[in-house]
């Protein structure tokens, strides 16, 4: 496990970026991910009409290895594409379409997707633990700190990252609650001795969507790292908490499914 880190290669080859229009200013993030991390190429998923006039020429000046794949008319058809996909940069704009489009990943997304907004070059990561897997949301996060600060010049400082977890008030806490609490507990110690270095790991209590928000406030480009189960319903009813703290957030948010084909 502990090796050479190859994200976002175990998930597949390619950083896949839509071009349209309205986008313009997310590609920048999305070569940002391609320079930094192990993806082979950009897959450019062009919209039909919808093109900027900028986009060949930032494609020429900034990308070396890439790709266009068929044109699409709707952002769904990414999902019912044969395609290689290592992290969907989603472009993270406010509205209607803003909710409508994270829904949709949420639901038929089942390999990494990055919300993007404009939060790069990260300053530090903060990994959320209230997912349905910590252990493969931390292995990501950790493999991720490391080729940020390989990808540095010796003179500019090194990233760190924080985990964090937030539970229920103990006398509210069931059986399973304190379950899931202890496993975090587990995790964290595991990791701590195959990396052989203390985990800065942060357990608070209440509402999970609120504390989280509440510890992200006052952070700025910073990446945030969550997981998600895609057959988990978004619901008014029984709230979705990393759809919550995804949607929500300010910053730019890595979340990574429990399932990938």
């Amino acid at each position: 496990i502990k090796g050479e880190p190859q994200f976002p290669l175990q998930y597949g080859s390619d950083i896949v970026f839509p071009l349209h229009a309205d986008f313009e200013p997310n590609m920048l993030e999305a070569v940002y991910w391609h320079n930094t991390f192990k993806s082979k190429r950009i897959q450019f998923v062009p919209f039909k009409k919808k093109l900027s006039h900028n986009f060949k020429g930032m494609i020429k000046s900034d990308v070396r290895q890439f790709d266009i794949a068929p044109s699409i008319e709707m952002y769904r058809e990414i999902f019912l594409m044969d395609l290689d996909t290592g992290v969907l940069v989603v472009p993270a704009d406010r509205g209607v379409l803003k909710t409508s489009r994270l829904r949709e990943t949420f639901k038929m997304s089942r390999r990494p997707f990055l919300l993007s907004r404009l939060g790069h070059p990260y300053r530090g990561i903060v990994i959320s633990l209230n997912g349905p897997n910590p252990a493969q949301v931390l292995e990501s996060g950790i493999e991720m700190v490391q080729l940020i600060n390989a990808s540095r010049g010796k003179d500019e400082p090194k990233i760190t990252y924080q985990t964090l977890y937030v539970t229920l008030p103990k006398e509210m806490r069931g059986n399973d609650e304190e379950l899931q609490r202890r496993h975090r507990h587990e995790v964290i110690k595991d990791y701590e001795g195959i990396y052989r270095e203390t985990i800065d790991y942060v357990e608070l209590e209440g509402n999970p969507v609120r504390e989280t928000l509440n510890f992200l406030d006052p952070r700025e480009y910073e990446l945030l790292i969550l997981s998600m189960n895609p057959e988990q319903p978004i619901s008014v009813f029984k709230p979705n908490v990393p759809y919550l703290i995804a949607k929500t957030s300010h910053l730019s948010t890595l979340v990574i499914p429990e399932v990938i084909d």
